[in-house]
């Protein structure tokens, strides 16, 4: 019989990096596009540099349980907090916002990408469930190490691909370790080119997380 699962969100961020070589997102115009849509402001000093171009820097805005994020040397716009959905609202609106207000369009986005963490609990021990996965592979190490070895961790990635690719994701599922019999811990990126795959990936990703840790468990 399959394990209750119960899932813990602690972080999502959803940002977007653009390819403009001159980021458009200046101050004070994001704050005022901002500021139409019902942002909240943080108390902000007003930058002390001057000329055509002035940018505001780390968390600039908030909106339903979410910061906004900006960093004008990356050329990245971030929205983050501890609900998915949220999240992903928030994101959306941020993506008309630069298309509406800043004649930004998907062609000048470098990419997309989610970076995840959340807990989730099992009826099942992570630590053992997460070292018998791969128990054949790992156990060859035990001669080496004088010790039975199994695996810690387990991290998903794409074939082929490498971890500075545009298209590229890393799911890293470990036991908490402070509660490694109850809490397996995500860790999660999910990057792409296209940020409609990010808002489809970031919609079924915690379910695609549970699929993940039944695969485990049921091996």
């Amino acid at each position: 019989m399959p394990s209750n699962l119960s899932l813990i969100p602690q972080r999502y961020r959803i940002s977007s990096a653009f390819n403009r070589i001159i980021f458009p997102l200046t101050y004070p115009e994001i704050v005022e596009s901002l500021k139409k849509r019902k942002y909240g402001m943080p108390s902000l000093s007003a930058p002390t540099q001057t000329g055509s171009r002035v940018y505001l820097e780390g968390v600039i805005a908030f909106k339903n349980n979410c910061h906004i994020h900006l960093d004008s040397n990356r050329r990245l716009l971030a929205a983050e907090g501890n609900s998915a959905r949220n999240v992903l609202t928030v994101f959306k609106e941020l993506m008309d916002v630069v298309e509406n207000d800043f004649n930004l369009s998907s062609e000048d986005l470098h990419f997309s990408e989610l970076i995840a963490e959340l807990i989730v609990r099992s009826d099942e021990s992570p630590i053992n469930t997460i070292g018998m996965f791969a128990n054949d592979v790992f156990g060859e190490f035990s001669d080496i190490m004088g010790a039975e070895t199994s695996t810690y961790s387990i991290r998903i990635v794409p074939k082929g691909q490498r971890p500075f690719d545009k298209n590229w994701f890393d799911i890293r599922i470990d036991p908490r370790p402070t509660m490694p019999d109850r809490d397996y811990y995500i860790n999660a990126v999910y990057r792409a080119e296209d940020v409609d795959r990010i808002t489809a990936f970031v919609q079924d990703f915690d379910s695609k997380i549970i699929s993940l840790i039944r695969k485990i468990e049921g091996m």
